[in-house]
């Protein structure tokens, strides 16, 4: 309200003059206020019912996002499962073939058609697919012991199997 009479200084003025003093005395900058108010009394249990319904909304949330988690590790587990099985069923079969055929090489060893590497190779061969049913049934456990490693604690359908 009051300026300085020489014209010079610092400049004091309401809500009302602050354009005029703007204006008048080549400011070229606003200035903003900022109210906060804090409730008090009865606002506080209003507060405290307000932050128990986002919290309760929050771990709802965080319930159903876990469930999601779960549901779609049971489905990826049951798909690899199923794809191992498909495995091991046909290295199965690769074997009872490679042992057929070892039969076969070593009728024609004894009666001196084949060569000593040829009947070594197939008992490789038969060895390997051997190895590799193994290494697939031990990869089904390794599965189940991670899985059954994360989620001992979740009470789901498929963990009471």
């Amino acid at each position: 309200m009051g300026s300085n009479p020489s014209g010079v200084g610092s400049y004091r003025g309401s809500y009302g003059s602050a354009f005029d003093d703007m204006e008048n005395n080549n400011r070229t900058g606003y200035e903003v206020g900022l109210a906060v108010s804090l409730p008090l009394g009865n606002a506080r249990e209003e507060t405290k019912k307000s932050r128990i319904l986002f919290d309760e909304a929050r771990l709802d949330s965080q319930i159903k996002g876990y469930d999601a988690q779960i549901a779609s590790t049971h489905e990826e587990l049951s798909k690899s499962m199923a794809l191992i099985g498909q495995v091991i069923e046909a290295q199965k079969q690769n074997t009872a073939a490679l042992q057929r055929r070892l039969k076969v090489m070593q009728q024609k060893y004894a009666s001196a058609r084949v060569s000593v590497t040829d009947l070594l190779l197939d008992q490789d061969a038969l060895l390997s697919s051997e190895l590799s049913s193994v290494d697939y049934q031990l990869q089904v456990l390794n599965v189940l012991f991670d899985y059954l490693m994360v989620f001992t604690d979740t009470p789901c359908d498929f963990n009471r199997i």
